[in-house]
């Protein structure tokens, strides 16, 4: 009995986190169709074609970070830019906040 007890428990818990991933993924969708910008704000501005150019050049990662006048924290933004080749990368568009190196 203690595993019929269980599994019905257990399933009702999963029924319930799908419902809530369903509507967490719904709003997410409706804010996007109404133009908001979802997710947390970039901050670090650079040219993603030049970063690409100076990869393809042998440029070290540092050395990148170095030319583009990055800072450290930018590196994963920078290798996400060149190994995946993200064309449609917020980068060039982002405006550093004020106080941002």
């Amino acid at each position: 009995m203690a595993e019929l007890v269980t599994s019905l428990l257990s399933w009702s818990a999963k029924q319930e986190h799908l419902r809530i991933s369903d509507r967490t993924k719904a709003g997410l969708a409706r804010a996007r169709a109404e133009g908001k910008v979802v997710g947390r704000q970039r901050i670090y501005a650079f040219d993603p074609d030049t970063a690409r150019l100076l990869r393809t050049r042998g440029t070290s990662w540092r050395g990148i970070l170095d030319r583009l006048g990055l800072p450290e924290e930018a590196l994963s933004s920078v290798r996400r830019v060149c190994q995946k080749g993200d064309t449609k990368s917020q980068a060039a568009v982002t405006q550093v906040p004020e106080g941002v190196p």
